[in-house]
C-alpha cells in the first residue's frame, strides 16, 4: 500500500486534519491535541481497561504539550460499555461543567459516544485508537442506540486520531476478527455501489472509490499473518480502516464503506 494515501485522503477529508499511524507514538498525542483543536484545557474519556493500556500515558503526553487536565472521565470496564444515547449524554455533561475538549481513548464505542456528545457541542477533539476492530474512528457519524433503535448519528469526525500499532496490536483477537468482518464487507458494499450506479440511483465518485477499493486486496490479502500479528500485514489493515473512514467524510455519506451490510448489522 502506498505510503501517500493517508495525506491524500487527508486532503479531501471534511473533519479530520492530522493522522498519526506508528509504533509507539503515544507521545505524539500532545503535539496532535495542541495543533489541531487549539484547547488549553483537555480530558481523557476512556474506560478502566482503555486508561490502564494507553490513558495514562496520554495524559501524560497532554501535560508535556502544556495542555491542562480536567479530572478524566473513566467508564467501568464491566459491563462493557454500550453505545446508548444515555452514556452519550454522560459525555456531554461533564464536558460542559469543565468546558474542557476531549481526547478519547478506545475502541469503537468510546469513539462513537465522544464523537457525538463533541458533535453536539460543536467541539472539536482527538481519539486515541486502542484497537484496530471498526473503520468509524475516521468517518463522520455515530452509531448510537436510542429507544431501541441503533442508527447513525450525523456529527463530525475527530479533528485528530493517533494509531498506536503497539497498543493496538494488543487487543482481544475477537476485537481484530471484528474490524477484518468490518473491512470485508467492502467488497458486497463496492458491488453495491456498482449497482446503484448502473441503475442511476447514486454515480461512482472516482476519488472515494479508489480511497477504498485500490488499497482493498492488500490490506485483506494475508488474513493468517494478520492474525498471527505479522507488523507489516497489521500495519496495511490499519491504513485500510483509516481510509475507510476517510472516504466516508469525503463523500459525505457512508456509501464508500458499506452497503445493504451496514443496515444488516444495525438490525442484528
Amino acid at each position: 500500500m502506498s505510503a501517500t494515501r493517508i495525506p491524500s485522503a487527508l486532503a479531501s477529508a471534511t473533519d479530520t486534519r492530522a493522522i498519526e499511524i506508528g509504533r509507539g507514538i503515544l507521545d505524539k498525542t500532545g503535539a496532535v491535541f495542541k495543533e489541531q483543536t487549539g484547547a488549553r484545557l483537555g480530558i481523557v474519556v476512556a474506560d478502566e481497561t482503555t486508561y490502564g493500556i494507553a490513558g495514562k500515558q496520554v495524559e501524560q503526553a497532554l501535560r508535556t504539550a502544556g495542555i491542562e487536565l480536567a479530572e478524566p472521565l473513566i467508564f467501568p470496564a464491566q459491563p462493557p460499555l454500550y453505545a446508548g444515547y444515555e452514556n452519550v449524554t454522560v459525555i456531554r455533561e461533564r464536558l460542559e461543567a469543565t468546558g474542557a475538549t476531549a481526547c478519547s481513548v478506545g475502541s469503537g464505542t468510546l469513539s462513537d459516544l465522544t464523537k457525538l456528545a463533541s458533535g453536539e457541542l460543536g467541539r472539536l477533539y482527538v481519539h486515541v485508537c486502542t484497537a484496530a476492530s471498526m473503520d468509524g474512528y475516521s468517518a463522520f457519524g455515530a452509531s448510537i442506540a436510542k429507544d431501541g433503535f441503533k442508527i447513525t448519528r450525523n456529527c463530525p469526525a475527530p479533528v485528530g486520531i493517533i494509531a498506536d500499532l503497539d497498543v493496538m496490536a494488543t487487543a482481544p483477537q475477537r476485537m481484530l476478527a471484528n474490524g477484518y468482518g468490518d473491512i470485508m464487507e467492502k467488497f458486497p458494499g463496492g458491488a453495491d455501489w456498482i449497482i446503484a450506479d448502473a441503475l442511476g440511483v447514486e454515480p461512482i465518485e472516482p476519488h472515494a472509490w479508489d480511497l477504498v477499493q485500490s488499497p482493498l486486496k492488500e490490506a485483506m490479502g494475508d488474513p493468517a499473518a494478520l492474525r498471527d500479528g505479522d507488523p507489516e500485514v497489521f500495519e496495511r489493515f490499519v491504513e485500510i480502516v483509516m481510509l475507510s473512514g476517510l472516504a466516508i467524510q469525503a463523500h459525505q455519506t457512508s456509501r464508500p464503506g458499506s452497503g445493504v451490510g451496514h443496515n444488516f448489522s444495525h438490525q442484528w
